[in-house]
């Protein structure tokens, strides 16, 4: 059992009240006045972090297992005519995400100056800066010095922030969740909602110039702490059905025209709200987020994944785009057509049909009426874990090569009619039909297409 260490440490002007949370997560709080004892160097340990605490209050972090420096600061926090002043090492290799929605077409922040309300810092050394404290904040990413990442909170009478530890984002974000609190979702959260029932746990998203700066900010969101963003459609009217189809939340009070893409993703995006309920992960996953080692990913605001499996790319100004496609292969759905990774493409769409890529060895359920599509992508194995809210449980469907079949199988928690879509390449499918009973295991054994 892991047991949480608080400490008071004295300084010179003040104190630190210094908690581990987690082995991977500390709370700091630094406030200015009269000391309440003798100040001197400080070394806590845990399970995965090393912190060093010089008797000035300067702060570096170090992570057990390889020994490497997460966070060192250049100088101890001041505080200076009623501002608070950080000065952080920010490494040539060191990028930056995070700190709120925002327009900006380019996703990763270094050498920018970025004034927020929402201090919450994702850094590629391995770990998250989440300030709690009141204050107006503006962040100096190796913008002003090549070499330091600088923080200036305007306003405020202490430093507090929680400081979580991955090292992927992923990680961090599993770190994160076990400080805060789980949500309280309906499944009805993921069809259009009317305005007075947008839920409290979701963070309306503040209207953008245009589409394109909206997927911006739903990216910046997702990469600053927002799990569940909600768009308000009323704000962008000319938005066609495709492009609202990709949203995770989506509100105002009038219908939608054709909401038949709701519908079919419906299955899908509750699975993922239950995982943001346990495991808080954002229900958009940016590409950093799912791809944290490719350069190339993080240099994308204008496209995203819903969950780990389905690559979005909205058409926010005309009918075409670029699309870059991260490491693997990757089906476009309206045309199955494969497509090799680590490449940008050009599509050309229309207002109909979402643009849409399944990851290679990935299984998207999509529901038409009472059945649910089970799209595959193959040559890799696959799973998926659809959450029946109405049972508490989940039903779980499989794919991959055995042998010389292609083994199929599903294990319904609930009587329902499934049909397998698996993509062979080229544009063609192999389909089957599968009726399966509550409690059931359908399996089927195909011999190998290809």
């Amino acid at each position: 059992m892991w047991l949480a260490l608080f400490l008071t440490l004295p300084l010179a002007d003040g104190k630190i009240d210094f908690d581990f949370l987690t082995p991977s997560t500390f709370k700091f709080i630094r406030t200015w006045g009269a000391s309440p004892g003798p100040a001197q160097n400080q070394e806590l340990k845990s399970e995965h972090l090393i912190v060093r605490i010089s008797q000035t209050g300067q702060l570096t972090v170090l992570a057990v297992s390889s020994g490497k420096v997460l966070l060192a600061e250049a100088a101890p926090a001041r505080r200076v005519n009623g501002d608070i002043l950080l000065s952080r090492h920010a490494p040539a290799d060191e990028e930056f995400f995070g700190l709120g929605p925002r327009p900006d077409a380019r996703l990763a922040s270094r050498g920018r100056e970025i004034a927020t309300q929402s201090p919450f810092l994702l850094s590629t050394a391995g770990y998250a800066l989440d300030h709690k404290n009141y204050g107006r904040y503006r962040f100096d990413l190796a913008a002003t010095n090549k070499t330091l990442a600088r923080t200036t909170i305007a306003g405020a009478d202490r430093l507090e922030y929680l400081f979580h530890y991955g090292p992927t984002p992923k990680e961090i974000y599993d770190e994160r969740f076990k400080t805060g609190a789980a949500i309280d979702y309906s499944p009805t959260d993921v069809e259009l909602l009317a305005t007075r029932n947008v839920p409290r746990y979701a963070r309306r998203i503040d209207k953008q110039p245009d589409a394109c700066a909206l997927v911006h900010s739903l990216v910046h969101a997702s990469l600053s702490g927002t799990t569940v963003p909600a768009v308000n459609l009323d704000h962008y009217p000319a938005v066609s059905e495709a492009f609202a189809a990709g949203l995770p939340m989506v509100y105002r009070d009038q219908p939608l025209a054709n909401p038949a893409w709701r519908e079919r993703l419906r299955i899908f995006l509750v699975t993922y709200l239950q995982e943001v309920r346990d495991r808080g992960y954002p229900i958009i996953h940016p590409l950093p987020l799912q791809y944290p080692t490719e350069a190339a990913a993080r240099e994308r605001a204008d496209e995203y994944l819903l969950g780990d499996e389905l690559l979005v790319a909205p058409l926010c100004n005309g009918t075409q785009r670029t699309v870059y496609l991260p490491r693997g292969n990757w089906t476009d759905l309206r045309t199955g057509i494969t497509h090799q990774g680590r490449q940008t493409i050009e599509v050309t769409g229309d207002a109909a049909t979402p643009i849409f890529f399944l990851r290679n060895g990935a299984i998207l359920p999509l529901a038409e009426g009472n059945t649910v599509r089970l799209h595959y992508t193959p040559k890799l194995g696959a799973e998926f874990f659809l959450w029946e809210s109405d049972h508490e449980d989940i039903s779980q469907v499989h794919a991959g090569p055995s042998a010389e079949f292609l083994r199929l199988e599903i294990e319904s928690k609930v009587a329902r009619t499934y049909e397998w879509v698996v993509f062979l390449g080229g544009g063609k499918t192999l389909r089957h039909t599968v009726h399966s009973k509550a409690g059931g295991n359908e399996i089927l054994n195909l011999p190998l297409p290809w």
